[in-house]
């Protein structure tokens, strides 16, 4: 037997023995998503691949133009990078037919709510961007029944 079919055996032994030590992610909630410290509505404009090829996890730098802002203190500049994640952070496996293409990315000049954890980094490929709440989560069409339901829960977590 080689090493490595050894070693494999021996880790599947061990994780059938040994309890799990972690919970599973709870499900992202809207109520969670507006803690955020930013909440803005914004227009998308483009993206830039953070890797070639794009991958589930890796994502891409989404480029947005801040239209309103909802909460928290308006950015230096209203053109803000977001690191663009296609999870919410509770899978483990990409789905295997997930594939990138234009297709998964916002039509351009449409409007979006977004969530967001102000840049606390700096680095080559995130640029100083802004994350979303739970990445794919923290992102939601700027439609009037969105903004309205986003705007009460803002309203009603201040009194």
């Amino acid at each position: 037997m080689n090493v490595r079919k050894l070693s494999t055996a021996f880790v599947t032994i061990c994780a059938a023995v040994q309890p799990a030590l972690s919970k599973p992610m709870e499900a992202p909630t809207l109520e969670e998503a507006a803690r955020s410290n930013v909440v803005v509505i914004a227009q998308y404009v483009d993206y830039k691949p953070f890797l070639e090829p794009v991958t589930y996890f890796d994502g891409v730098m989404g480029h947005y133009v801040v239209e309103k802002v909802l909460k928290g203190k308006r950015p230096r500049d209203k053109h803000i990078n977001v690191a663009y994640a296609f999870h919410d952070g509770s899978a483990c496996l990409a789905d295997k037919n997930w594939k990138f293409s234009d297709a998964v990315m916002p039509k351009k000049e449409s409007s979006w709510i977004l969530f967001l954890q102000e840049p606390n980094w700096k680095s080559s490929t995130t640029e100083n961007a802004y994350s979303t709440y739970r990445g794919d989560f923290g992102r939601m069409p700027a439609n009037a029944a969105n903004i309205e339901k986003v705007q009460k829960l803002l309203s009603a977590s201040h009194n």
